[in-house]
């Protein structure tokens, strides 16, 4: 299962880290340490180890009861299903864009970072719900089939659909003519 790119600490290793995190008196401060530890340092992990080091010594070293420890159990799980996709959608695809989220119940695209992206980087204007794209010094006006192309171009293909690219057009028209409008290029 485990990659040959990830390098994985040993038990040994990762109780060494663990009576080196910092601990405090207040309960919630010491479980978000203990959940940052999980995310950085067990997400990688075989459930065995990962749960072994939760168990014995994250619960010696913070004192944590049963019900906390069962918590952030349930979180490396989280951890661990999120790291292992990303992993997979490395190999499958290169990379990971960043309008993709990997959730419990596979990928999600999050149309509105592609279309934050895409008035960021494609110097697009709306006026009067027609696009036009600044290039050579001169606003060229562009179709709706351009405009759904160049976000198209952006998806993943095994994930793309219409709903995808209808909801990324929408929200770019909306951020394109907010950003002209504060701007005063209208």
């Amino acid at each position: 299962m485990l990659d040959s790119k990830v390098e994985v600490k040993s038990v040994n290793e990762l109780q060494k880290m663990v009576k080196e995190l910092e601990i405090v008196q207040d309960t919630i401060q010491r479980v978000q340490i203990a959940k940052k530890f999980i995310e950085e340092n067990l997400a990688d992990q075989e459930q065995d180890d990962a749960e072994l080091i939760i168990n014995i010594s994250i619960k010696q070293h913070f004192s944590f009861e049963k019900d906390v420890l069962n918590m952030l159990k349930k979180y490396y799980k989280l951890c661990h299903h999120e790291f292992w996709g990303k992993q997979k959608l490395k190999s499958t695809f290169g990379y990971i864009p960043a309008w993709y989220k990997y959730t419990d119940s596979g990928l999600k695209f999050m149309s509105g970072v592609l279309a934050a992206e895409l008035a960021k980087t494609e110097n697009l204007i709306s006026v009067v719900s027609s696009y036009y794209q600044y290039q050579n010094g001169v606003y060229t006006a562009l179709s709706d089939e351009s405009v759904n192309a160049l976000i198209l171009d952006k998806l993943l293909i095994t994930e793309a659909n219409m709903y995808s690219v209808t909801d990324t057009a929408k929200q770019l028209q909306f951020l394109v003519q907010q950003i002209n409008i504060a701007d005063g290029a209208i």
